[in-house]
């Protein structure tokens, strides 16, 4: 009897972790690594767009010498404030090339996952992740979801099982030890003890994919108000630029001075929502911080 309850426990631990794997990887794959690579688009495009507003405040000013405000919430120097921080947008992006050319979908859905490009250029260790090799990379970038080592299943481990292997325990090692207690003469006893164990694990990854379908709704959201966003700001930059190449005549620099404050209040929602962590880590929960972040993005675009 002990032998069938371990049998039994374990077939269906492992049919249930590896599902969790699997829908791990999805997540990783299909859902955070699109969005980590949309991520790196949104910070170009952001670039860009402080570039836009530092030549159309350079026009403004030439005839705005005294009034420095172009509505009744945004000033000139609170743009050029935005755009002086927006510089640092070119290490960033960098950094999250260099990783995602290093090691990458797992650099793709941390930064998806994160948009940290100042945790992404190190590992835990300190040392910049684009000097060390890929499999370091790779593991210094899974760390943070809470998962174990690829050294744990060899390079060619998928990166759900490696995550897993952090969140909770493989069946090679929970059940290497089972097959020893189930020769003991109280094998009976220690069969319902590993039973009960198994079970808590078990409720462990279910209540870890339920996480994931939940993640992966709400990411949908994100991305849609990402594509949204994005979308508006090269728009805006597009009609910019326009403006800037004409004569500045009166009336076309009112028509600038409300496109410039359009495409200020795009470009600093974007900057937050792109900087906003999307999950928390080992259980994969969406963030209310994200969910935040999402309505007040999306009131943002009814204004524009």
């Amino acid at each position: 009897e002990a032998e069938s309850i371990i049998e039994r426990v374990k077939k269906e631990y492992e049919d249930v972790y590896n599902q969790v794997s699997r829908e791990i990887d999805f997540f990783l794959e299909e859902v955070l690594a699109p969005i980590g690579r949309k991520k790196i688009y949104a910070n170009e495009l952001r670039l860009k767009a402080a570039q836009t507003l530092k030549k159309a405040l350079s026009t403004i000013k030439t005839v705005k010498v005294k009034n420095l405000r172009l509505d009744e919430n945004i000033s000139i120097p609170k743009i050029d404030k935005f755009v002086l921080e927006e510089k640092k947008l070119v290490d960033e992006i960098e950094v999250m090339k260099d990783s995602v050319k290093a090691v990458g979908t797992s650099a793709l859905a941390y930064i998806g996952a994160t948009g940290m490009a100042k945790a992404i250029g190190v590992a835990s260790t300190g040392t910049a992740i684009k000097t060390l090799s890929g499999a370091a990379a790779k593991n210094a970038m899974l760390a943070w979801f809470g998962g174990g080592s690829l050294a744990a299943g060899g390079g060619g481990m998928a990166l759900g099982s490696v995550i897993l292997s952090g969140i909770t325990v493989a069946p090679a090692v929970l059940f290497g030890g089972l097959m020893l207690k189930k020769q003991s003469e109280k094998a009976l006893t220690e069969a319902k003890k590993i039973e009960l164990q198994v079970l808590m694990e078990i409720r462990k990854l279910k209540t870890l994919s339920k996480n994931l379908r939940i993640a992966k709704e709400k990411a949908k959201i994100y991305e849609h108000v990402l594509d949204r966003l994005t979308a508006n700001l090269e728009r805006l930059i597009n009609e910019v630029e326009e403006l800037l190449s004409k004569t500045p005549e009166p009336e076309l620099l009112e028509t600038l001075e409300k496109k410039v404050v359009s495409l200020y209040i795009i470009a600093h929602t974007l900057r937050k929502v792109v900087q906003t962590k999307l999950i928390t880590p080992k259980d994969f929960k969406f963030t209310r911080e994200a969910m935040a972040i999402i309505k007040e993005a999306e009131v943002k675009l009814k204004e524009i």
